[in-house]
């Protein structure tokens, strides 16, 4: 029979291998969900109002991240979304982004404009200095490459900030 010490390691081991295979049975689960909300609303999903937009950012599961995640969606000419991708996970309260990787695969793609989309893990949608000073910089970069920077659109559960409807882009 094993020392106390070592049964109890054994089982420390096996509680943390249940809670791990529980944590990755729910982010398939949450995948999975998500996947299928985003599959039935892309085909031909038209970004016609930020209302619309920060719907489908919480159906991909954006809006309960627990770390602050920097989404771009791609638009082409009639503003339907073509794609989005997750340019920076940052921490409970800032996501670094560099304005190359925010236009890098909008520019492979082809994109005539962009939505920069994010949310606070707070809850709260109120911009910080750093957003409006992204947005500014994203928007001028945006210029210069020929690719408009439509919005960008804070989420979370329950509502949403628009930049384009507050009037600072």
């Amino acid at each position: 029979m094993a020392p106390p010490a070592v049964e109890d390691n054994i089982v420390r081991k096996s509680i943390i291998g249940i809670k791990k295979e529980n944590h990755l049975e729910k982010s398939i689960y949450k995948y999975e969900i998500f996947r299928r909300k985003v599959c039935e609303m892309q085909e031909g999903f038209k970004a016609s109002a930020p209302e619309r937009v920060a719907e489908f950012l919480r159906n991909i599961g954006l809006a309960s991240e627990e770390q602050e995640h920097l989404v771009a969606l791609t638009l082409d000419a009639k503003n339907k979304i073509t794609g989005y991708y997750t340019i920076s996970i940052g921490t409970a309260d800032n996501a670094v982004c560099h304005f190359r990787d925010l236009f890098r695969k909008a520019i492979l793609l082809n994109s005539l404009g962009i939505i920069l989309c994010h949310q606070h893990p707070s809850g709260e949608c109120e911009p910080s200095g750093d957003d409006i000073r992204l947005t500014q910089g994203a928007r001028q970069a945006g210029e210069i490459l020929g690719i408009k920077l439509l919005d960008h659109i804070i989420v979370s559960d329950t509502g949403y900030y628009s930049f384009v409807e507050k009037r600072i882009i």
